[in-house]
Order: structure tokens, then sequence, then C-alpha cells
């Protein structure tokens, strides 16, 4: 078993929404990843997970879920990979 690095561990972040401020938590990775839509779609982080909020197609639990999907159907729809429908 690989040493647990810092990377694999939950990062703790706070976003500003309409509603107030909030903390998510997530990977090194995942920070990443919505760094980088955030970025290429001229956004701020706040202005991206106030837009997932306020989605009403949203259907994930919690806010960190729905955060997490958007980022991945985001990257999803940019390499043009289209998901089955269920």
């Amino acid at each position: 078993m690989r040493p647990q690095s810092n990377r694999d561990q939950l990062i703790v972040g706070n976003i500003t929404l309409p509603t107030g401020r909030t903390s998510i938590k997530l990977s090194y990775v995942e920070w990443q990843a919505l760094r980088h839509v955030c970025q290429s779609r001229n956004m701020s982080l706040d202005d991206f997970c106030a837009e997932v909020e306020a989605d009403p197609g949203r259907t994930e639990r919690s806010r960190t879920m729905r955060i997490r999907a958007a980022v991945l159907l985001n990257l999803l729809q940019r390499l043009q990979i289209d998901l089955p429908v269920s």
C-alpha cells in the first residue's frame, strides 16, 4: 500500500453563494478540475458554483455532489463525450 500524500486528502475550500458563504470538501484533483472549468468558462469559482446551485435540473443530494457532477459533465462535454441516456 502506498503512503497517503496530501493530494489524496480532502481539501476544504470556501465559496460564496447568493445565500451566503459556505465550504466544500474536494480532493486536490477535483479542485484543480473545478478551477480549470471556471477558467475555461471565464467564470469565478463562486459564479460557477452559484450557477450549479441554481440549476433546477441538478438532482444530486448534496452541494458537493452537484459541483463534482457539474465539473465532470463540463469536462465530458468539452471532450465531446456523450453520456448514455438511462
